[in-house]
């Protein structure tokens, strides 16, 4: 049958063995062992026996059909490199009987790294797939760090200009409680009274006032100028006509 492997096996004497070879860490194909010289009883059991190179040794069950012993291998059958030594042991009841080795060549997997040690369950595409899954994920957080580095800096962009605004905004409210007049004012009482006011606008951070007003300086100076000047009014009532 396809897909299988198979060999004889003779009980009443060892016989020359063709070794069956198998690669390291697969179990796809199934080893099926033909009792020649032997009647399996009916109602036994079957066992495989591999014994490793490095002496550790695996059993698991076997399937019986007839006269026919089917293995299904595992990955840790042949998890190591060299040459493992199978046998078959059927049983019924106490009684027991056990097949002469057969040699089983173990080769290299390279898509598993050939990795000595039985114990290793991974290797070069689970590593490949590992390292794809790393760079994968690096970018995306790249990508992400690079989107909120965008949005802080349209959210400073809109702060600034929120903050420009802002100032903008209390300048006008300043001046429109503070006007600032162009003659000079003339006492009539405790009443000061002027001709003409004005209200500067405010360009970057220096005040500007129309033609024939001042002063005319940096932000910071003008207020300071404006709230002295004001505060010399305090107990007089200031309008304009």
């Amino acid at each position: 049958m396809p897909n299988q492997i198979n060999r004889d096996i003779y009980i009443l004497s060892s016989k020359v063995k063709d070794p069956i070879d198998y690669v390291r860490l697969t179990n796809d194909i199934p080893i099926v062992f033909t009792f020649r010289d032997y009647d399996i009883p009916s109602g036994s059991a079957a066992q495989v026996y591999v014994q490793k190179p490095s002496g550790k040794a695996v059993y698991d069950t076997a399937a019986i059909s007839g006269n026919v012993v089917t293995v299904t291998v595992t990955d840790q059958m042949f998890a190591e490199l060299g040459v493992s030594d199978l046998q078959i042991r059927l049983t019924q009841g106490d009684e027991k009987l056990v097949s002469f080795s057969q040699p089983v060549r173990v080769h290299p997997n390279y898509t598993e790294g050939d990795a000595q040690q039985s114990q290793n369950g991974g290797g070069f595409f689970d590593d490949a797939d590992k390292t794809l899954q790393e760079v994968t994920e690096a970018a995306q957080t790249a990508n992400q760090a690079a989107e909120n580095a965008n949005d802080a800096a349209q959210t400073a962009n809109e702060a600034a200009e929120n903050v420009g605004e802002s100032i903008q905004t209390e300048v006008g409210n300043y001046f429109d409680k503070n006007p600032i007049q162009l003659d000079d004012p003339v006492l009539d009482g405790n009443t000061l009274k002027f001709i003409i006011s004005t209200t500067p606008s405010l360009d970057n951070t220096t005040l500007k006032f129309i033609a024939g007003s001042s002063p005319s300086a940096t932000l910071e100076q003008d207020v300071t100028n404006l709230k002295t000047f004001a505060r010399q009014f305090d107990d007089k009532t200031l309008y304009t006509t």
